[in-house]
């Protein structure tokens, strides 16, 4: 649909919004296991479900990703030259990519369980897998063999390590049985066990000189080990199940317990440590002690405290599950529960940045921050995150102990209120730089809040709706700049609706407040005293959503019921209704100085509405599940949705370029059309055709083919023309042709053409087209309909022949008598004078013969096939043409008017049989008779005869002199009749 602009009263055009295009999607990269890195540390390989997806690690996009559909990915790991990228599969495979390529290398089955860890060694050329069945096999990734095969595992083997030593050829593998084996590859045996963790081996991890190793476990301690020896030499307990641990180099710097700087020597052992409680711990091995906590995400507020009832064993989503020391860039990494990445620098263990790997279901967005540069999100989680647009880095701020449901922020972006299922509000700070901290907590509510709002203008407060349908106004005590932490109040709470209030807005001039309900309805309210204003009814389910509109004194709210309806606050009567979506719809907008609006629905899809016109302009598909968030920043030039799919889009508005595009395309359009009819004016078909078909006018090459292939001296050329023809182009025209060959009327063109194309081209440049398979399957059942159809035309064209050759006027033999020409039963009678021809046939039997005239035929007589008369009817000439020219020559004019015979085109003629003896005379006369009364019937039943279709016989009506009295006998009964002679073609 063309875009459409408006004139506002002050003489600006605003442009109607109706195209959008998705800018950015930032969706789920990695949804648990191990993560992999290159080996210049810029780029990162993680699981997501079926999905293997490369994401780069400065910016956090997705770059490559391998899909397998129906398999589910299980582990993988990168060589340290970084040449191979290995995974194993749900379906015993392992396979090999070349994610540089973006292509998958080879694969293989190396177990008859599946793989569920892998390790490569310090060379890169031995990859070790271990399988669920309790074995071990080693492969060798450049010559693909199996070079040992272990077996002696208690159980899964969760966790294998090579030692770091190219030398060592020692091979790690810790199993369900709690047990550390080391292998030993030369001796192909198992030359160690290691006994000290009572329950599953989590990490292992060695020290800088190769000699000594430390492990971890869920057993909570951490040991240190010599590898000769299988006592441990150091225990230390942790008080938490640990996930991973990893050795600290030398130089790192941090502050420690007691704010004292310290950096790590070459004579420290020190190591980080991380596991359920969600903190990353560096200990010192030598004294067993907690040396520093690294941030894992912002800290809490003071007033924060953990569910009364809450238990050891309750899920934690900070909960570190996996550590990773990446050396090339100076980090350490750290991946949570909930699938958040954090990155630390090395050098001071400060937190550098944060990816969110699995952002889930996503209720609700916000742009916020100076220029707009931040998006504030609420997910199924606890935690608001806070994204960078420009990395899509994320802050994690802790501080609601229950999942976040609704967000809103004000006119500046700089503060952020979230309301949650904890029962609580809180208000958020966007400091200048990245940091967004907690200053205000707001407690009151008995049940879950869904729905908040910040006021419009500078007067700072907040509403709020929940579950316990009820909405209070809450005030804020903001002091310059400093803003701390302080506990909101509430001035007074309202019961509202019936039922759960899902949605609240305030009106831009901070006067008004309208909520929507489950209870199919929507209420406006004072914002001073909380006086009830008016009452929206006419949905036929719950509201979802409601909001003011920035210009107009109305409200938009959506419903379950699939309709959004536009309301005048002024007599809360319904304005208009929107109809389309075809399921719930969950949110609304207003865009375009509130002429537009923008809705989400439960089915995936967000459509842009015209309010002057009810039109729906565009609809977007990008989701997969509901969009229950959707905003659009101050510009309107972006709209940002997200979805129960995990999944964020961020929506350009291209409105302006797709009609310069339109534009640019139609004069180019133009002038190519102007060409095409010079080129056809100077009959330079060679262009004409290819121009025809780059601008895609089927009929047009129609019409120069045609052109062409009427002459045909032209078709030389046509050959030519169809052998300069680009692949796209010859495409394009087999295209064309298998339409044409659908239609008996163009079809003759096709083949032709279709033909030429076949003689010009070898198979093998055909075979190479995209569509020709799909055009041969059009052409060949049309082709054969077409040659069944003209076969039975010829058939038929043969029948004609055999019966036009029957009914032709067959001359006499100079050796027939009289009495053998008198006994023909069919005749024709033939009369021409002055170049006009009237022949009167009766080969054709009519079905409406009455009686009368089946009487008439019995006794009527045909004495010859090719009888004249004179025109003045006194003679009789039957015979050859040949031998009536001679005897032409001797008579006069008048006697030589003779009417001749009706196949003017045969060579046949006839013979002047006038002889001038008595005896003869009177044969001619008596013969004359006979043939005039024959003449006359003969006439009389062509006016009744009628073609085998049932059409009649075309007739022409004569001129006056060619009718001519005769005499005809009837029964014995002599009557005059006036007969108009006809000529049957």
């Amino acid at each position: 649909m063309a875009a459409q602009s408006v004139v506002l009263p002050s003489g600006e055009t605003l442009l109607l919004k109706s195209s959008f295009d998705v800018k950015e999607t930032l969706e789920a990269f990695y949804t648990g296991g191990q993560i992999a890195f290159s080996e210049d540390g810029a780029h990162m390989f993680c699981s997501c479900n079926n999905a293997l997806k490369v994401v780069e690690v400065d910016s956090g996009r997705t770059v490559v990703t391998f899909t397998e559909e129906d398999d589910l990915l299980l582990s993988l790991t990168v060589s340290s030259d970084g040449k191979f990228l290995m995974s194993s599969w749900r379906s015993l495979l392992i396979k090999q990519f070349d994610w540089e390529e973006r292509k998958l290398v080879r694969e293989w089955k190396a177990l008859s369980a599946p793989v569920v860890s892998m390790d490569f060694d310090a060379t890169s050329t031995l990859l070790a897998t271990g399988g669920s069945n309790s074995n071990i096999k080693i492969f060798d990734c450049y010559k693909y063999f199996c070079t040992h095969s272990f077996k002696g595992c208690g159980g899964v083997v969760n966790l294998l390590k090579f030692h770091p030593d190219k030398e060592a050829l020692q091979l790690l593998s810790a199993a369900q049985d709690n047990k550390i084996r080391v292998w030993d590859l030369q001796k192909n045996k198992c030359v160690n066990v290691l006994e000290g963790h009572v329950s599953a081996v989590t990490d292992l991890t060695f020290t800088h000189d190769h000699k000594l190793m430390i492990s971890c476990g869920r057993d909570q301690v951490i040991l240190l080990w010599h590898l000769k020896n299988a006592i441990p030499m150091k225990t230390i307990t942790a008080f938490e199940s640990l996930e991973g641990c990893r050795m600290l180099p030398s130089g790192v710097t941090f502050t420690a317990e007691k704010g004292k700087k310290m950096t790590i020597s070459t004579a420290h052992l020190c190591c980080v440590a991380a596991g359920e409680k969600g903190k990353v711990s560096v200990w010192d091995m030598h004294t067993g002690q907690v040396l520093h906590h690294l941030q894992t995400s912002n800290n809490m507020d003071s007033t924060h405290k953990p569910h009364a009832d809450a238990s050891e064993n309750e899920y934690n989503p900070n909960a570190i599950m996996w550590l990773h020391l990446l050396t090339s860039k100076s980090l350490l990494i750290s991946v949570s529960a909930d699938h958040n990445i954090s990155m630390y620098n090395l050098k001071d263990l400060t937190l550098n940045k944060q990816y969110v790997g699995y952002i889930d279901e996503v209720l609700d967005v916000k742009l916020v921050g100076p220029e707009e540069g931040h998006l504030a999100v609420a997910a199924n989680s606890s935690l608001l995150k806070v994204f960078d647009r420009k990395d899509f880095s994320c802050q994690l701020l802790n501080g609601h102990r229950d999942t976040i449901l609704s967000l809103d922020s004000n006119s500046d972006g700089t503060l952020i209120v979230s309301g949650s299922k904890d029962n609580t509000i809180r208000l958020w700070q966007i400091e200048e730089g990245r940091s967004c901290v907690c200053i205000g907590v707001g407690r009151g509510h008995t049940h879950s809040v869904d729905a908040v709002a910040f006021s419009r203008t500078s007067k700072p407060f907040v509403m709020s709706g929940g579950t316990d349908r009820t909405i209070k106004r809450w005030k804020m005590r903001l002091h310059g700049q400093d803003k701390e932490f302080q506990e909101l109040s509430v001035k007074y709470t309202l019961i509202a609706h019936d039922k759960d209030i899902n949605s609240m807005d305030i009106a831009p001039n901070d006067k008004l407040v309208v909520t929507g309900s489950q209870d199919k309805t929507a209420k406006i309210w004072s914002v001073d005293n909380g006086n009830h204003i008016g009452t929206l009814s006419g949905h036929r389910r719950g509201i979802w959503c409601v909001k003011f509109s920035p210009v107009d004194q109305c409200i938009a709210s959506s419903s379950a019921d699939g309709t959004i309806k536009l309301w005048a606050v002024t007599d809360c009567s319904c304005v208009k209704t929107f109809e389309g979506h075809a399921t719930s719809v969950v949110k609304v907008q207003f865009i375009t100085r509130g002429m537009q609006l923008v809705s989400s629905s439960s089915d995936g899809l967000i459509k842009v509405w015209t309010i002057k016109n009810n039109n729906c302009v565009a609809t977007l598909d990008g989701h997969e599940d509901k969009v229950w968030a959707l905003t659009s920043s101050k510009d309107e030039t972006l709209l940002i949705s997200g979805g129960a799919d995990s999944k964020m889009c961020l929506w350009k508005d291209i409105t302006e370029q797709v009609m310069e595009e339109s534009r640019i395309k139609t004069e180019e359009i133009l002038l190519k059309e102007q060409e095409l009819s010079n080129l056809l004016f100077r009959k330079e078909y060679e262009e004409a055709i290819g121009l025809a078909i780059s601008l895609d006018y089927p009929r047009k090459l129609y019409g120069i083919l045609e052109k062409i292939l009427e002459k045909k001296a032209e078709e030389g050329k046509l050959k030519e023309i169809v052998a300069s023809l680009r692949d796209d182009q010859l495409n394009s025209l087999m295209k064309y042709i298998n339409n044409w060959n659908k239609n008996a009327k163009f079809c003759q063109i096709a083949q032709s053409t279709l033909n030429i194309i076949f003689k010009t081209r070898k198979p093998n440049e055909l075979s190479k087209l995209v569509d020709i398979k799909h055009n041969l399957e059009g052409l060949l059942p049309y082709t054969e309909r077409h040659y069944e159809r003209l076969s039975k035309l010829e058939q038929v064209s043969a029948f004609v022949d055999y019966t036009w050759n029957c009914m032709k006027l067959r001359p006499l033999n100079s050796s027939e008598t009289r009495n053998e020409a008198s006994e023909t039963l069919n005749s024709s009678c033939s009369f021409s004078q002055e170049n006009q021809v009237v022949q009167c046939c009766s080969n054709v039997e009519s079905e409406s013969f009455d009686k009368q005239q089946r009487e008439e035929r019995s006794y009527e007589t045909i004495l010859s096939n090719d009888i004249c008369l004179s025109p003045d009817q006194s003679k009789l000439f039957f015979g050859s043409h040949d031998q009536m020219d001679q005897s032409h020559d001797q008579t006069s004019q008048s006697e030589s008017d003779l009417i001749m015979p009706a196949d003017t085109t045969t060579s046949e003629n006839l013979v002047w049989m006038e002889d001038r003896t008595p005896s003869k005379i009177e044969k001619v006369e008596e013969v004359e008779q006979k043939v005039i009364s024959k003449t006359t019937s003969q006439a009389k039943k062509c006016f009744r005869r009628r073609m085998p279709q049932g059409r009649p016989l075309f007739m022409t009506k004569l001129p006056s002199k060619f009718v001519t009295k005769k005499r005809s006998y009837i029964k014995g009964k002599e009557q005059k009749k006036s007969h108009k002679i006809v000529h049957d073609f």
